[in-house]
């Protein structure tokens, strides 16, 4: 509030337009971008309260861009012509998923005009919005590689690898445009408001509101083989030659392909194992994989060596579950190399201490810790699945050798 006669503000005198107290304002700093690509932001009604959200500088600066505040986005009549028009191509979500592509390839689906769809929140709140809103959620789904870790200095976030909105459409945009989208206009904004804030904070002000306080080391739980260097931990992922359940003499699930990816120096390696078995009936329905291309595979024996090879120099197995790591003991059974690690890590629990949370499913665990590369490099469904299981052990080991390096320094 101004005082009478007075030309000074109060530090909690709100700019309009942006919404941010006057001396942390970042409005001088904000110019419109042109863009191509329509942009639709949803965004949680609980992140539009919050007064460092960075949608609200995406909107201000892409003028061909709209702001929706919801979570049951299906009742929206804007978002139900999208999902119409996505019919016919040229509509996209930002958002990963099993099914997610490159971004890049949004440009070449579009017919007329580009929509671009991201949703605005917490990782919690956007799959809030998702789940209340199916229509919405059954848009194509594509992703991005961030290019450099997120500069939202003054907000926590999950991840080194996760980015908050404005510096996802960033990567989005740039991926789709090119040099045409001016990237350093759209950063202008959201970097002033980063640097305003933490000077204001070091400033003392803010009636000791964002003084520093002695804070209790919270550091997250990881696994201790992702904290050695280097790590020697391969990730490996597994389909079988099951039969269902309600047969009576359903034999033991044998392992018909294995996918595995070192996290030291990124080595790759697919192996098609031949079943020794009739193939199941729905065995090339869920692996993805042609009756032909599985029954063409190596022997166990052949395998047996050539896994023995790949992970000579690493003695960690890491899988998503137990049921991976027994599909691959039993392949090894009676072979010369009987036994596939020294030791084995299980990520789905691992991810779970972390965030001290459930985590559901891999492919929906592997967002929690920020976007997910889209190559594909192996065959069936294990090409979606794989880079998610990677993509959570480099993330994990991230965080491991981050704590290493904060306890390793003198007190």
């Amino acid at each position: 509030m101004r005082s009478e006669g007075d030309n000074e503000f109060s530090p909690r005198d709100l700019c309009p337009r942006c919404a941010r107290p006057r001396v942390v304002c970042y409005c001088a700093h904000v110019r419109e971008v042109p863009t191509r690509t329509r942009v639709v932001i949803i965004q949680h009604p609980r992140e539009a309260d919050v007064p460092i959200n960075t949608a609200r500088i995406a909107r201000l600066c892409l003028p061909n861009s709209e702001l929706v505040v919801t979570v049951e986005a299906d009742r929206e009549a804007l978002v139900r012509a999208l999902v119409e028009r996505a019919k016919e191509g040229g509509v996209g979500l930002l958002f990963p998923g099993d099914e997610t592509r490159d971004i890049r390839d949004l440009a070449e689906d579009s017919q007329g005009q580009r929509t671009l769809v991201v949703i605005d929140g917490t990782w919690w709140q956007a799959s809030k919005v998702l789940k209340k809103s199916p229509a919405l959620a059954s848009l194509p789904r594509y992703g991005i590689v961030p290019q450099s870790p997120s500069n939202y200095r003054i907000r926590k976030e999950p991840s080194i690898e996760c980015l908050s909105t404005i510096e996802a459409l960033c990567e989005a945009l740039s991926a789709i445009e090119g040099p045409s989208v001016d990237v350093r206009a759209m950063l202008a904004p959201f970097d002033a408001m980063v640097d305003f804030q933490l000077a204001y904070a070091r400033a003392g002000a803010g009636y000791g509101r964002h003084k520093k306080k002695p804070k209790e080391d919270k550091r997250r739980e990881v696994p201790e083989q992702l904290a050695r260097t280097p790590t020697g931990v391969v990730v490996a992922y597994a389909e079988s030659n099951a039969w269902p359940f309600e047969r009576t003499d359903r034999p033991e699930p044998e392992l018909v392909q294995w996918v595995a990816e070192r996290i030291d120096d990124g080595a790759r390696r697919e192996w098609i194992i031949a079943p020794e078995r009739e193939l199941a009936p729905d065995t090339t329905r869920f692996t993805e994989l042609d009756a032909p291309t599985i029954l063409a595979g190596i022997s166990r024996a052949q395998f047996a060596r050539e896994w023995a090879e790949f992970t000579a120099a690493t003695p960690t197995l890491a899988t998503w579950n137990h049921s991976a790591f027994e599909l691959v003991t039993r392949a090894l059974e009676g072979t010369d190399h009987p036994s596939p690690t020294l030791d084995w890590l299980d990520l789905h629990p691992a991810a779970a201490r972390f965030f001290k949370s459930r985590v559901g499913t891999l492919a929906e665990c592997s967002p929690r810790f920020g976007t997910a590369p889209t190559e594909r490099w192996a065959r069936g469904r294990a090409a979606m699945r794989i880079p998610h299981l990677a993509h959570i052990a480099r993330a994990l080991r991230h965080e491991a050798h981050r704590a290493l390096d904060v306890t390793s320094k003198p007190a």
